[in-house]
């Protein structure tokens, strides 16, 4: 992933669901000649007494969080959003276009959401159902589609395709496409999958 200054930055080799429930902060090794800030032990104490302060403060807040941070994100970022509303002046602002920032960056869906997401792109202009078929070749056909090379330098297959897709219970069956009986997949079966996950 890239942060939004254009750099790389590197993704833990974490299981998605903690990687959903996660901040990162990119560091870097200091340069010999990079000059640094000591850190004064005035300071922590300062940071201290600040929270033992504004402890009730911060255990009542209800931050106002972004649009599109629901769950898992909204609830990683409410106490950052709660100390920079107390901080004053526009840190609160700060802080939620920081958030934004960060959280577009990163891709932290997991390749089956993504899977869901470009079948939903593929059957947006379709009114039926679709065979296994085109929809893979669907998806070899995205802008730099990463199901060109799913395992080994190979394009995913439909024995691939049906796995990644069980755990939304949707499963391949005869369907009735382009005027033929063929295995494949209901559009009916995506929609609550579409409505959890995107």
């Amino acid at each position: 992933m890239r942060w939004p200054s254009g750099e790389v930055a590197t993704t833990p080799k974490l299981p998605p669901a903690t990687l959903t429930r996660a901040i990162f902060i990119d560091m870097k090794r200091r340069k010999r000649d990079e000059p640094i800030e000591k850190f004064r032990h005035v300071l922590r104490s300062r940071l201290c007494r600040w929270a033992a302060d504004n402890m009730e403060a911060l255990r009542t807040a209800d931050p106002a969080i972004p649009t599109d941070f629901q769950n898992r994100y909204g609830d990683n970022w409410r106490m950052q959003f709660a100390i920079a509303d107390l901080a004053g002046e526009d840190w609160g602002e700060q802080a939620r276009a920081a958030a934004v920032n960060l959280e577009r960056s990163a891709d932290s869906t997991t390749a089956r959401v993504r899977l869901l997401a470009a079948a939903k792109q593929i059957m947006a202009e379709r009114d039926g159902d679709i065979s296994s078929q085109t929809l893979i070749e669907e998806l070899l056909l995205l802008p730099e589609s990463e199901w060109v090379e799913r395992s080994k330098g190979k394009p995913i297959s439909q024995k691939q395709l049906a796995n990644m897709l069980k755990p939304f219970r949707i499963f391949p069956q005869q369907v009735r496409a382009n005027g033929h009986q063929v295995r494949g997949y209901l559009r009916a079966h995506f929609e609550d999958a579409w409505s959890r996950y995107l």
